[in-house]
């Protein structure tokens, strides 16, 4: 070993000073793919129904980017979804959501 024991002393792996990192310390880094990301999504059950808002304002990596992003979409006649986080994932799921929505129109009219 490299002058360090298991024993007490000014040598010892138990006494040797541990070095805490932090997030201060730590360097700084740009995002390499930065995300189009939205925060605010609530909804409220009361006694005429349901309420939906959502903000409309979306980042893009730190910067505050898009000032007019819809965060709530229906699908179908009955039902709305609403989604905070990543937009394109948001918007997969509502390009799925929609063609699932047209298959079941089709094989009711048939």
């Amino acid at each position: 070993m490299s002058g360090f024991s298991l024993a007490s002393g000014s040598n010892s792996l138990l006494s040797a000073p541990k070095a805490e990192a932090t997030l201060l310390d730590a360097p700084k880094k740009q995002t390499l793919q930065p995300i189009v990301t939205g925060t605010t999504v609530i909804g409220l059950k009361y006694n005429g129904g349901v309420m939906l808002a959502a903000d409309t304002l979306a980042s893009y990596g730190s910067l505050a980017r898009y000032k007019d992003i819809r965060r709530l979409d229906r699908v179908g006649e009955n039902t709305i979804i609403g989604a905070s986080g990543e937009m394109s994932d948001f918007q997969a799921i509502m390009k799925k959501l929609e063609h699932m929505n047209n298959d079941d129109i089709q094989q009711v009219s048939i």
